[in-house]
This record gives structure tokens, sequence and C-alpha cells, in this order.
């Protein structure tokens, strides 16, 4: 059922696939190997592509994908480590932090500058109040953390590059369409 609206012949930077969700590496397109990588479109039916040959990968429509495990309809997709379509699931994380001396910026080990801050929560009951995180994983508070005991929640958000399509839901290894639409 695939509907491709734009094509665009690039070349392999390594060993791909067919029907495999590609990312861009060193101004070629590679397998994707995970959910935080950039996805940019999908490797269409052809034999096994090698490094530096030429591939047509779908970037806009709808495209056969090869699924990676269950995949329900509607599900947003992301890549696994073998450039599978997988359903993307955004992951909630909550830890603990000590407000700094006086300040109100406080350091949370493990969060990144793509996380989204949900909230921080002084043990006291107080909303400390999040803003931005920076590059070395400052959290911009917007009351005093001085003294307090905080418990910062985030959530991980999958880079995704469309939507599942099938009519049923899918197992590991099966080929079906899917909406190319990135970041949905």
């Amino acid at each position: 059922m695939s509907q491709v609206l734009l094509y665009q012949a690039k070349t392999a930077g390594a060993a791909v696939a067919a029907y495999r969700i590609l990312k861009p590496s060193g101004g070629k397109l590679v397998q994707a190997e995970g959910p935080r990588d950039l996805l940019v479109a999908v490797c269409g039916r052809l034999p096994a592509a090698a490094d530096g040959e030429r591939i047509e990968p779908a970037f806009v429509g709808i495209a056969d994908v090869e699924y990676g495990g269950v995949v329900n309809p509607g599900d947003r997709i992301t890549s696994d480590e073998d450039g599978k379509a997988v359903a993307a699931e955004d992951k909630l994380f909550q830890v603990g932090a000590a407000g700094a001396a006086a300040a109100t910026n406080i350091a949370i080990a493990g969060i990144l500058t793509t996380d989204d801050l949900v909230s921080i929560i002084a043990t006291d009951g107080t909303d400390v109040g999040g803003t931005s995180v920076s590059e070395d994983g400052q959290v911009q508070c917007v009351n005093s953390t001085a003294g307090k005991r905080l418990i910062v929640q985030f959530r991980r958000r999958h880079r995704t590059l469309g939507i599942c399509l099938l009519d049923a839901a899918s197992a590991d290894g099966d080929i079906g369409p899917m909406l190319i639409a990135p970041g949905v």
C-alpha cells in the first residue's frame, strides 16, 4: 500500500536492509539504531545495499516498513537497534536532588536538554518550578531551592518518524505501511 510522494537518491553509509528506518551519518544514510537517533526516511524494497551503493529512500508519504515487535494501528513509530519500526513510548523519570546553597540552579544527573520538565517539588510540598535545562544538566528553577530536598520529574520523548497504518497489530518481522510524519 505504499504511496510515496518523495523519493530522493542517496548513498548508503553502511549496509542497509530493505524496509528499514534510516538516519543521516556523514552525508550518507545508514540504518537507525534506536529511538534517540534523528529519523529521516524509510529504505524501500531492494536487496540489501552495501556501503557506498545508491539507495532511493522514501522521505514523504506512506511507505512499507519492517516492524520489530507488536505495534498497533495509530501508534507513533520510532526505530529499534536494527532500524525496524517499533512503538514509541515516552518514559517518565523521577529523581531526587538536593537544593543548592542559595541559588535557584540545581544539577540533575541524567537529564538531557531535549527532556521535558514535568515538575520540581520540594519534599515540604513547595512547587519549586523548573523552566529550562542547560547542556551540563543544570535546571533553572523559578523559586529558591536553598536547603530543600527535591523530587524532579521529567519526560524523555522518543524521536518518531511516523504513524502505524496497519489494520491490526503487527508482529516481529511483519512488513506493512506507515505514514512518514517526523516528530508526530
